[in-house]
């Protein structure tokens, strides 16, 4: 029989991890719009880019300026604070509409997503540590719920943006969506019975600690390929709903169906790459994510000259591809940084969420920001859609080549690398090599 205090953790887990979905939603509602929203008003290829990219520069400024502050003690005063003004910023985003085109749109536009990218780096930050550090032993299937959650959310907010986008136009799935998150968080602080945070313990990250992660040689084994595949999500923000507009003529009203399939992808991918993470593949889990991000990019670039792949089938089968290799990446990654964290001795077992938090969302937002503003905007504008796609196909191949010897050097296709106890922390990752 399940203890109350047992419980007590999953209810806890579960209703603050579905808090996060509401973020997965807030990411996921912009892009079947904004792109051509952003085109009607007279804003080039580029600047569109620049704006998605906006986003991530003040995420990665949040990401060095948050360790000074992140503790157990504040974790969820920070969390409940990021959720409020996420949704805050969610409804002003939508409001843009009725903004003038041109000079002040554009403004308009990047203060919003820069303010958007700082609430959230609050949200990502705290987030997973909160929620992680109430049950240690759970770890990689807490990891796998709160995924889960953020592809729901992910799931429900292209198709109810474009269903919502019928019923009220652009402004109205902001609207409601930034509404139901300012909820969310209103009702995490007058819940008395789930917002004290079961962690007791109290552990202060500092900038040393994460620029001791940064520079570890073993850390920098992921930077290039976690830049790689954010980078294709940070693409397909920008250029999607115009090629499925201008290629399959998907307009906005619909195009959130399509991106739909890829989250639901994502969703079922999650609960397969957990268990097999949990037997100890996490490495094999990770390559295995990068050759069906490049399989997935390799289609888009040969439909230059094969023209039968321009086609809503072969689409969405691309879509469902990029689902399933993003819950692989995402799942897996956190686990090896955690391990690398914990084997080096750079911080304990609770600090360890925490910096492992703000790594990966460092190199989430620098691999969104290369896809967004360099791939999704220089590239796109200059060379088109589909060497786009090419050229982000070279960077994920290149990423993969290079992976492939290096974890087999570090050991991360070893089983003993992730059965290792959490509790041997003094130990050194040389030890399983």
């Amino acid at each position: 029989m399940i203890s109350k205090n047992t419980m007590y953790k999953i209810v806890y887990i579960g209703y603050v991890s579905l808090a996060m979905g509401f973020e997965g939603i807030n990411y996921s509602i912009i892009a079947p719009f904004f792109p051509i929203e952003a085109r009607n008003k007279n804003v080039s290829k580029s600047l569109i880019g620049i704006i998605a990219g906006v986003f991530d520069i003040s995420n990665i400024f949040g990401v060095f300026a948050l360790p000074p502050i992140l503790s157990n003690k504040i974790l969820f005063q920070i969390y409940i604070f990021g959720q409020l003004l996420s949704g805050i910023n969610q409804i002003l985003f939508g409001l843009l509409h009725y903004s003038p085109g041109g000079d002040l749109y554009v403004f308009n536009s990047i203060f919003s997503r820069f303010f958007g990218g700082i609430v959230s780096n609050l949200v990502w930050s705290t987030g997973y540590p909160l929620i992680i550090g109430i049950e240690p032993a759970w770890s990689s299937k807490t990891i796998a719920w709160i995924e889960i959650m953020m592809a729901l959310g992910v799931l429900i907010g292209p198709p109810t943006g474009s269903f919502l986008f019928q019923l009220g136009g652009y402004t109205f799935p902001f609207l409601a969506n930034g509404t139901s998150q300012i909820l969310m968080s209103v009702s995490l602080i007058i819940l008395p019975n789930l917002t004290t945070n079961p962690s007791t313990l109290n552990t202060k990250i500092d900038f040393g600690m994460f620029i001791k992660l940064l520079f570890n040689p073993k850390s920098l084994v992921f930077a290039l390929s976690i830049l790689s595949f954010n980078a294709v999500e940070g693409m397909l923000d920008v250029i999607s709903s115009p090629y499925l507009f201008n290629q399959l003529s998907v307009s906005e009203k619909t195009n959130g169906y399509i991106f739909g399939i890829m989250a639901a992808a994502n969703l079922l991918s999650y609960c397969l790459f957990s268990v097999l993470i949990d037997k100890g593949y996490g490495g094999w889990v990770y390559l295995l994510s990068f050759s069906l991000f490049s399989m997935s990019s390799l289609i888009f670039f040969m439909q230059k000259w094969m023209n039968f792949l321009i086609n809503l089938w072969i689409v969405m089968i691309c879509f469902i591809i990029t689902g399933v290799a993003a819950a692989g990446a995402n799942l897996s990654l956190y686990i090896l940084v955690e391990k690398l964290i914990i084997l080096n001795d750079i911080t304990d077992l609770e600090g360890s969420k925490s910096l492992t938090g703000l790594y990966v969302n460092l190199y989430f937002s620098l691999g969104r920001l290369l896809g967004a503003s360099v791939i999704g905007g220089f590239c796109y504008e200059n060379i088109g859609f589909f060497y786009t796609n090419g050229v982000e196909t070279l960077l994920l191949i290149f990423s993969f080549s290079i992976n492939i010897p290096i974890f087999a050097y570090f050991g991360f296709f070893n089983k003993i690398f992730y059965e290792t106890s959490r509790e041997n922390s003094n130990l050194s990752l040389d030890t399983f090599i």
